[in-house]
């Protein structure tokens, strides 16, 4: 694993500001970024801890929910609102949390689908910011 910087963010104005960065990400409640790191796959230089931000799932006005960044993947994945509104979204995260890693053959969990998602988002917050 390559050495990083790690900062638990007080609030959103210092996670945002620390994430600003070139080189930080988000470690949030659900995301598998170690499990990314330890695999060689991300090589964040700066670590931003929201695990203790809000970990509610809320309704948001046109029938939207707002994820909190400290709600763990099975737990969005078990409200039964998420189920109802956005299966595909329960779907992918079950898939993943339940795939065995074929590279390593040792029964080892491994969101491929959670990586995915993962680059796709970086991507277009890169985007955002040009």
């Amino acid at each position: 694993m390559t050495p990083f910087q790690y900062e638990r963010a007080s609030d959103v104005s210092a996670a945002l500001a620390a994430c600003a960065r070139t080189g930080a990400q988000y470690l949030g409640g659900g995301t598998n970024l170690v499990d990314l790191m330890r695999e060689t796959i991300e090589h964040p230089q700066v670590l931003v801890d929201v695990t203790g931000f809000s970990r509610n799932i809320e309704e948001t006005e046109g029938g939207g929910l707002r994820i909190g960044a400290g709600v763990k993947n099975t737990a969005v994945a078990a409200d039964r609102r998420v189920r109802e509104r956005f299966p595909l979204l329960a779907q992918a995260i079950l898939a993943g949390c339940l795939s065995a890693d074929p590279q390593h053959g040792d029964g080892r969990r491994q969101s491929h689908a959670a990586h995915s998602l993962h680059l796709f988002l970086r991507r277009r917050r890169a985007l955002q910011q040009t």
